[in-house]
């Protein structure tokens, strides 16, 4: 499992260097209205990581998230108990991580596509009882593709279809469940049709696509909620902090991610993505997203992304 780990560690810090794409925008200062409360609102983390690999433990955590007053945290990294004891129903729990990536280092790429797999059959079950006894809320983060030219080699990459047989299943669990499922998914040419497609084919499911979709625009994004009511995306991963600042720039967030946010306010969470190494700047991370993202927000919208939303989606206390 370490070398499962180190792996993942090695695809995440493959730091891209390029210019702004246009198509993100350009970044746009704080609004004077939105500074304090940016700072001041709680913070729903959906895209939380938690590896042992990371030499964590879970009282760190704790101490880390109510540093950040982040208080509500998970969808993303592997299932805990520790964790859901220390946080309870605040806890976003998700499954599958570990059993997809433990499927994709023993057997290879093609095997997370066959369902009959040892690993999948026994995953399955367990999910089915977490699901059923509410103990988990879904599945996540669940990468489908994340290739490019940098990593194409890297043990962890892999580029396979969302329709997948083991990714339906997640679907029909989370579908009986009202769960969710969140994707790591690049955008290529099937991208955006593959999301529309699973989300109305499982209309009681949520899915959250991580990152608001690598490689990704605006545009993108706005094409899948105008089709797919039951879509949401994460604005994690994507800041200077973690080398691709595609929406979120040391100078502040990008002007045409902003206004798709806007445009979508009831569509879009937070998350921080501190895997791999980043969990010792899980604060700074928290920090960047209220000063440079929230903080360009309208106030209403501000608070339906670090927590409102989350709230509703996962029925999360307040």
């Amino acid at each position: 499992m370490k070398k499962l780990f180190l792996c993942f560690s090695s695809l995440a810090f493959t730091t891209l260097s390029f210019a702004q794409p246009a198509m993100w925008g350009t970044p746009v200062a704080p609004r004077a209205e939105s500074v304090a409360l940016a700072q001041s609102v709680p913070i729903a983390d959906v895209h939380m990581h938690f590896f042992p690999a990371d030499r964590l433990t879970v009282p760190q955590l704790m101490q880390r998230m109510q540093e950040s007053h982040v208080r509500w945290g998970g969808g993303a990294g592997i299932y805990s108990t520790e964790i859901q004891a220390a946080l309870g129903a605040n806890y976003i729990s998700a499954l599958g991580f570990k059993e997809f990536t433990k499927v994709l280092m023993s057997s290879g790429e093609k095997a997370l596509q066959n369902i009959e797999h040892p690993v999948f059959a026994e995953f399955f079950k367990e999910a089915e009882a977490l699901m059923e006894s509410g103990k988990a809320r879904g599945f996540g983060e669940i990468h489908i593709d994340n290739k490019t030219t940098v990593n194409f080699n890297d043990p962890f990459g892999r580029s396979i279809s969302l329709e997948s047989p083991v990714v339906q299943r997640m679907y029909e669990i989370a579908n009986t469940h009202n769960g969710f499922i969140q994707i790591h998914y690049d955008k290529n040419h099937r991208t955006v049709d593959q999301i529309i497609a699973m989300a109305l084919r499982f209309p009681k499911s949520l899915t959250i696509v991580s990152h608001c979709m690598p490689k990704g625009a605006p545009d993108d994004l706005r094409k899948i909620f105008d089709s797919a009511p039951n879509v949401m995306c994460e604005i994690s991963g994507a800041t200077h902090i973690h080398g691709i600042p595609r929406i979120v720039t040391a100078d502040g967030i990008n002007s045409r991610w902003l206004q798709m946010i806007e445009d979508y306010p009831d569509r879009i969470m937070m998350g921080t993505d501190s895997c791999c190494g980043l969990m010792g700047r899980y604060s700074e991370i928290v920090q960047v997203m209220r000063s440079r993202a929230l903080s360009a927000m309208k106030p209403e919208t501000l608070e339906k992304v670090a927590y409102k939303n989350a709230l509703r989606v996962f029925g999360l206390p307040n």
